[in-house]
Parts: structure tokens; C-alpha cells; sequence
């Protein structure tokens, strides 16, 4: 049977062993050693509330290390104190010699993460280490936790660029970045429920927009590296909640930068969203799959899903995607087992088509705030429409169909995002939340319109679909109702068209710039797209009008008005 601990220990001790002057000399060492810490500290934490900001010291007051070898600092001395006047034995002796070790060994752990407090990216891996952690914690502890330390890393990060520290302040908004990108795409791999999460991430992209405020004050912008961050959360995150609400903040980032006149950073956001999916890629890979269908009620269906529907209603996606999920069910099980359609590409394609047409959506509220800002003198604006327009990205082989522009230049798509903006409503309303104009006080449909008929002759210089109209071949009630909508739309606003028309042309000298020697056979183009809009709406109202699924309907009878 092995000796004890504590026979090992009375080994080590001389004969002469005086256990008080021992016992003394340890407490008075380490008394000594704390009243280093305390001094080395108050050093350091006024290093690095100088080179970051005083909410430095709050990491450093609960720094691991630190706790430990206070704790065991005290625990010796006050164990030391006693043993000198109550003789307790060799094993009392032995607990404050482990005491003194355990002491020692992180202090000297605690001495070597001195940098930690003194390194931008050090401070940061802390920060994030505490954010995450609240993610863990109960409903409105963990968000409130959330919110304290994300006050305090927005904090630290607007002192470094008012110190003009840019490297600095990268770092603590990459862990900003870091968090929300595992929020917003990594959804399946945290037990995080879908309103806080939608809390988290409001939380991280209020505070993004105080430090990109900021660098812009202090002329130290840093936004132009985080576009391409957004756009992937936009295109890849499973959440549309999350989507919305990061559309809705880029929006915000984009009204901050073109208020500041920041054409710079205004061009690396639109280089950024260029590399988007490419609407007529997805279109293509729609119809490669739809083409596998041999049954023609299926294939009307699911081309109004997929080519009306969604496009006027993105918030209908989850109703969608059980719809599509119902065809191909009936299709693979109930006609014909030697068809399966790849339900799961189907889905995929449906989840890239919300997301460009979110950014779509996005960016034609960019460019009616563009023509607002250029109708009052705000700024000239004209460079940001071009820009918006004709992405100036170099294109080549292996980028062309990813590069293009943020907004889907075809006529359907632009007037879907003008009367719905994909909210499914008809005449989509802006609210104040959300809304560029919010401080402005103005009604946005004028904008709106103009921002349409410019992007409809860009339309014409590339000659995307110029004259398309969707095709109507269904005999649903309510798909042959949504069809008559669409088109009664048409029909309601050719009139505002073409005096919209008419006054850019009278605006030559605000648009010419923008179109160059163009500039006439575009205006002609937008009478004769306008009353050829008219026409064919006019044509298939009537048609449709005389269709037994449009009677009783909410849009009533149209001949009587045509």
C-alpha cells in the first residue's frame, strides 16, 4: 500500500523544519505576487482601454485565469494566517503547498494571455466566445445577455475607428459577421427557436448599422468588404423571415452609403449582388424539369406556381412548396412510375428564384429612391442608375451567367415588382419601417413609376423579352383570377404611363446622360411598349372576361368598363 500525499511532502522539508516562519514566508510571497497582479493590471487595462475602449476591462475582470489565481491566492494566504496559530498536521501543510502550485501555475498562465487584452483579434475571439455563449442561453436571458455584449463589442469597434484603427475594427465586426452567418445559413445545426433567432439577428444588424454609421462619420468606411456576406445570407439561409430582415437592412446600409455619397462603397455593394443567380438559368432549369411531364393540367399549375405566382406573392413560398410538393406526389405515385420528378431540384430552384427576386425587389426600391433623389436636387444620382443598370463587373466565360445586374431587366418582372412587390398585394404599400423615404414625408409611387419605365428602356438597349406578357392557358378559378388582376393593373395604369413618359422626356436634360444617343428611340419605344402593353391586356381581358371562372370573382366584370 503506497504512503500518503502528505508523507512525500514532510520528505521535501528540511529537519529543521520552523512551520510558522514557513507559513509566513508563503503568505507574505503571495500576498506580494497578488499585489503584482493588481499593479501589471492596472497597466494593462489602461493599455487597452486606450487603444480599443474602457468596455475592455469587463472581458478582462472576468478573465479565467485572473479568478483562479486570485482565488487560490487568497485560499493559501488565509490558510497560511491559520496554520500559523492552530497546528492542524503534515496533510493541512500539504493542502496549502497544492493551494501555492495551483496558484502559481495560472498566474503564470494568466502573465503569457497578457497579449490577449492587447490584440484587436484576441479581443474579438473573447467577444465572440461571450456572444455565443448567450446564444445557449433561456428566451430573454440569452437575449438580453446578447445584447449587452453586442453593445459592448459595437463599442469597442466604433472606438477603433475613431482612432482610425480600420484592421482593428475588421476584426470585431468579422465576429459580428462570423455569429450571423451561422444564424442565418446554419439553421439545422443549432437548437436556437426561430423567433429568437430573428431576435439575434435584429440584434447584430442594428449594431452593424451604428459602426457602419460611424466609419462613415469618422471617413473610415469598411462596408465594401461585408456586401458579399448579405447576398449569401439572401441567397442561401433556409429562413425567409431572416431574408426578409436582411433585405430590409441592406436596404437601410444602401441609403446610408448614397445619403454620404458614397459611390465607392455604392459600387462594391452592386459588384457584389452582380453574382446572383441568373433568372433565366433558373427559368431553364424550371422547364428541364417540368418538360419531363406528360400530363398538361400538372405542367399549367406548375407553371403559374413558378412563373406568376411567386413572382407576385414571395411571402407565399411555404404555400408553394407544398403545392409543388403535392403535384410531384401525385405525378411519382399515382400516374406513372416510369416519371419521377426530382422534387428536392424543384425546391432548390424555388428557394433561388425567392431569393433574386427578394434582391430584385430590393434593388427597385434603390433605384426609385436614385430618381427621388435626383428629382430634388439631392444628389446627382445618375452614375448610381448606371451602375445599377449595366453592372461595369469584367465579364468572362466562367462569370458571365452569375454577372448580373441586382435588378431582373424584363418587363413582367419589373411590373410585378412595381404593383406587388412581391407581397401579394395589389398596389404594394410602402410601409414608414421600412421604407427609404422614411424621413422624407413623400409618396414613393411616383418614383416608383419613373424608376419602372427608365428600367424598361434598359430593357429595350438589351433587348430582354421587350414585349413580354405572360402566357395564360389555365383553367383554375383562381389562377385565371390572379391572371385577370395582373393584366386589369395594366390596363388601370397605362394612362399614369404615359404621362410618366411624357415628363421624362420633358427631363432631357436629367436622363439623356444616361442613355446617350439612345435617348430618343428609347422614349419612342416606351409609347409604342405602353400602348402595345394596352392592347394585349385589353385583348385577353376581354377573353377572359367571357371565361365562366372569372364570374363572381372579387375583380368583377371588366368589358363594360374597357
Amino acid at each position: 500500500m503506497s504512503p500518503p500525499i502528505h508523507d512525500y511532502f514532510l520528505e521535501l522539508l528540511p529537519a529543521n523544519f520552523d512551520t510558522m516562519a514557513i507559513l509566513s514566508l508563503t503568505a507574505t510571497i503571495v500576498a506580494t505576487m497578488i499585489a503584482l497582479i493588481f499593479a501589471i493590471s492596472q497597466i494593462l487595462i489602461q493599455q487597452s482601454s486606450t487603444k480599443f475602449s474602457i468596455k475592455v476591462a469587463e472581458y478582462f475582470y472576468k478573465d479565467r485565469y485572473l479568478l483562479i489565481s486570485l482565488s487560490f491566492g487568497f485560499s493559501t494566504i488565509i490558510s497560511s494566517l491559520i496554520g500559523i496559530w492552530v497546528n492542524f498536521g503534515p496533510q493541512y501543510y500539504a493542502i496549502i503547498f497544492v493551494y501555492f502550485l495551483i496558484f502559481l501555475t495560472s498566474l503564470i498562465m494568466y502573465y503569457f494571455n497578457f497579449d490577449s487584452y492587447l490584440r484587436a483579434d484576441k479581443i474579438a475571439d473573447r467577444i465572440k466566445s461571450s456572444l455565443q455563449k448567450c446564444l445557449n442561453g433561456n428566451n430573454n436571458d440569452g437575449i438580453d445577455c446578447f445584447e449587452k455584449n453586442s453593445e459592448i463589442l459595437t463599442e469597442i469597434t466604433k472606438s477603433c475607428l475613431r482612432a482610425r484603427d480600420r484592421e482593428s475594427a475588421n476584426n470585431f465586426i468579422k465576429s459580428y459577421i462570423s455569429i450571423l452567418r451561422s444564424l442565418a445559413i446554419n439553421t439545422k445545426n443549432t437548437k436556437i427557436q426561430n423567433k429568437e433567432r430573428i431576435k439575434f439577428v435584429q440584434i447584430i444588424y442594428k449594431n452593424l448599422y451604428n459602426i457602419f454609421e460611424e466609419s462613415i462619420f469618422e471617413d473610415s468606411p469598411v462596408l465594401d468588404r461585408y456586401w458579399i456576406h448579405f447576398n449569401e445570407i439572401l441567397h442561401y439561409s433556409l429562413d425567409s423571415n431572416i431574408k426578409n430582415e436582411t433585405s430590409k437592412y441592406v436596404q437601410t446600409f444602401t441609403k446610408l452609403i448614397i445619403d454620404s455619397e458614397q459611390y465607392n462603397q455604392y459600387k462594391r455593394e452592386i459588384h457584389a449582388f452582380c453574382y446572383n443567380s441568373n433568372i433565366n438559368s433558373i427559368s431553364f432549369s424550371f422547364e428541364s424539369q417540368i418538360n419531363q411531364i406528360r400530363y398538361r393540367d400538372e405542367i399549367k399549375e406548375l407553371n403559374y406556381l413558378i412563373n406568376f405566382k411567386i413572382n407576385t406573392d414571395i411571402n407565399a413560398k411555404s404555400e408553394i412548396e407544398s403545392e409543388i410538393f403535392e403535384i410531384c406526389d401525385n405525378i411519382n405515385n399515382n400516374k406513372d412510375s416510369n416519371i419521377q420528378i426530382e422534387t428536392d431540384k424543384l425546391i432548390f430552384n424555388l428557394s433561388n428564384l425567392e431569393s433574386t427576386l427578394i434582391v430584385h425587389n430590393l434593388f427597385f426600391d434603390v433605384g426609385s429612391y436614385l430618381v427621388y433623389c435626383i428629382d430634388i436636387g439631392k444628389i446627382d444620382a445618375r452614375s448610381y442608375l448606371k451602375e445599377l443598370f449595366d453592372c461595369t463587373n469584367p465579364r468572362t466565360n466562367m462569370t458571365n451567367i452569375l454577372n448580373q445586374p441586382p435588378i431582373i431587366l424584363d418587363p413582367f418582372h419589373l411590373l410585378c415588382a412595381y404593383f406587388y412587390h412581391g407581397s401579394g398585394d395589389k398596389y404594394y404599400y410602402v410601409s414608414p419601417e421600412t421604407s427609404l423615404y422614411s424621413n422624407s414625408f413623400v409618396d414613393p409611387i411616383e418614383y416608383r413609376q419613373k424608376f419602372l419605365l427608365l428600367s424598361i428602356g434598359f430593357c429595350y438597349l438589351k433587348k430582354n423579352n421587350w414585349t413580354s406578357i405572360p402566357h395564360y392557358s389555365s383553367n383554375d378559378k383562381k389562377e385565371i383570377a390572379d391572371y385577370f388582376e395582373f393584366l386589369e393593373l395594366c390596363l388601370e395604369n397605362s394612362e399614369a404611363f404615359h404621362e410618366t413618359i411624357m415628363e421624362i422626356e420633358t427631363e432631357k436634360e436629367y436622363w439623356y446622360p444616361l442613355f446617350g444617343v439612345e435617348f430618343y428611340n428609347i422614349i419612342s419605344e416606351l409609347y409604342s411598349w405602353n400602348s402595345l402593353l394596352e392592347e394585349k391586356s385589353g385583348e385577353i381581358l376581354n377573353k377572359l372576361d367571357q371565361h365562366p371562372h372569372v364570374d363572381g370573382t372579387e375583380n368583377g366584370s371588366i368589358t363594360k368598363r374597357l
